[in-house]
């Protein structure tokens, strides 16, 4: 990431390799090595390229600052999508209040490379939920067993993160990935900075890490909609436990002798 950030900051700020090499104290092939991924900074070097375009050091060696994770601007079907800028698409009701987009199953690879096409946003089924007037919401139908008890054809509705510095450690979220897709899982920071373990509820499939930077969208779980099945009733599994537990405590006290028998 820090190469294609340099090379980014450079062109921004209309300077050629030689005359960034003179401003860090290095020379203009090393500048050309740094940008192509051959070698990385010292410390001493990377202090000066942050000062230099003022930005943070995770900025600069985690971060796509050419085109950022869940920016905060909104463009409301339809619109334009131009110079690489990734864009939140949302469509709005006549009353100026955002819908609630529906992704269903079968538009999922379709979504995961069209998401900021406002077009493509626009034309999918939208609705509005109460409770949910704050913010930006997104529904996904979710695929197989990993995350009980959100069962196979459930709804997620997902609030928008606006930055992956907001993503909560052990909460549950819709992620668009570069290479995996769209997948639900519960994320689980780790120590190194933009580094996440995707975790599966359901301990038959193992987790796995992923980086900020592969994260293209990211919806923060905050209801889900359940269609109730005879496979996966739980309430009627929960009765018929307590209806055994309690034929054997009257079993148990019909056997056991009365006094002075």
């Amino acid at each position: 990431m820090l190469d294609r950030n340099l090379k980014y900051l450079r062109s921004q700020h209309k300077m050629s390799q030689a005359e960034l090499a003179e401003k860090i104290g290095v020379s203009r092939p090393t500048v050309g090595e740094y940008e192509n991924g051959k070698s990385d900074p010292p410390a001493s070097v990377l202090k000066k390229l942050a000062e230099l375009f003022q930005k943070s050091l995770d900025e600069l060696i985690f971060e796509d600052i050419g085109a950022p994770l869940f920016p905060k601007d909104k463009k409301v079907a339809p619109a334009l999508i131009s110079n690489g800028v990734r864009v939140l698409a949302v469509t709005n009701q006549e009353n100026g209040r955002e819908n609630v987009e529906f992704v269903p199953y079968k538009a999922f690879a379709g979504y995961a490379t069209s998401y900021s096409d406002p077009t493509f946003v626009s034309e999918l089924y939208h609705f509005h939920l109460p409770k949910h007037e704050h913010g930006t919401y997104r529904a996904f139908e979710i695929k197989g067993d990993s995350m009980p008890p959100v069962d196979d054809g459930f709804i997620v509705v997902g609030k928008y993160v606006e930055d992956w510095r907001d993503l909560k450690s052990g909460k549950l979220y819709v992620f668009i990935l570069k290479e995996q897709g769209i997948v639900f899982k519960r994320a689980l920071r780790e120590a190194r900075p933009g580094r996440l373990m995707l975790h599966s509820d359901n301990p038959a499939y193992e987790p796995f890490p992923i980086d900020a930077s592969e994260i293209g969208e990211a919806w923060e779980m905050v209801s889900y909609v359940a269609f109730p099945k005879d496979s996966t009733s739980y309430d009627n599994l929960i009765f018929d436990r307590l209806f055994a537990i309690e034929q054997k405590i009257e079993a148990i006290t019909s056997a056991k002798p009365r006094k002075g028998n």
